[in-house]
């Protein structure tokens, strides 16, 4: 589940064309919902967006032994939590995209 620096193509493709406003509530919630329901690959992926943002944009690395998440959040093998009022809008928006990807 590493990206040994180099980047992760799903961030990349995912960070197309995002909005600069917030989510709806509505939309706030259907990522919680969804959330609680994806399978532990689902949730590495979520896992590796939310580092990858925040090496593009914070310069921090990810550590495979530390499971504390960036923007607030946790992440132990089966599930992610992450508090929405700490994490960027543009990564809010790469997750629901993701999320959006998985449902279909």
């Amino acid at each position: 589940m590493g990206t040994k620096g180099n980047n992760y193509g799903l961030y990349q493709t995912l960070n197309q064309n995002i909005p600069k406003k917030d989510l709806k509530s509505s939309q706030k919630a259907h990522v919680l919902e969804k959330i609680t329901n994806l399978s532990s690959r689902e949730n590495e992926a979520i896992v590796m967006l939310i580092y990858e943002h925040a090496r593009v944009h914070e310069d921090i690395i990810y550590n495979p032994e530390d499971v504390t998440l960036p923007y607030g959040g946790s992440f132990d093998k089966k599930t992610v939590t992450f508090d929405f009022k700490k994490m960027p809008i543009s990564l809010r928006w790469i997750i629901l995209k993701f999320l959006d990807i998985v449902e279909k």
